[in-house]
């Protein structure tokens, strides 16, 4: 899946819980708490966060590539800047302009259609907000 990001996210209301369920889940990056300017930092440089793991949200949706209905799943994130999405994979699908919230480690792939390398998060939780 790929998750695109509009910057700053607004809060979903639920966290996902560590092993004890009075401690939030432990995220090295949460960008649901992040300014539009963290974010772009961090997406800038994104190959140095590589197996960091991150947490973000917002609606998700795909997009087709039209040369051979490959789709590419995309978690639009709320935000003030509302342009410039990055892209992100992520591994379980919601319904269709569902708001959810995932956590998971970023990694990365080389794109079948353009042989571009791409980075993902590799989304070990999602929870619908």
């Amino acid at each position: 899946m790929v998750i695109s990001i509009t910057f700053f996210c607004v809060g979903c209301g639920k966290n996902s819980k560590g092993d004890n369920d009075d401690e939030p889940a432990k995220v090295d990056f949460d960008l649901t708490t992040m300014s539009a300017v963290e974010m772009d930092s961090i997406l800038a440089y994104l190959p140095t966060y590589m197996d960091k793991t991150m947490r973000i949200e917002g609606k998700y949706t795909y997009a087709t590539y039209y040369g051979d209905g490959y789709k590419y799943h995309i978690l639009v994130v709320d935000g003030a800047a509302a342009c410039c999405s990055p892209e992100f994979t992520f591994t379980n699908y919601p319904p269709i302009n569902t708001r959810i919230q995932i956590e998971g480690k970023i990694s990365k792939y080389v794109d079948i259609h353009d042989g571009k390398t791409y980075y993902y998060i590799d989304a070990t939780s999602m929870v619908n907000c």
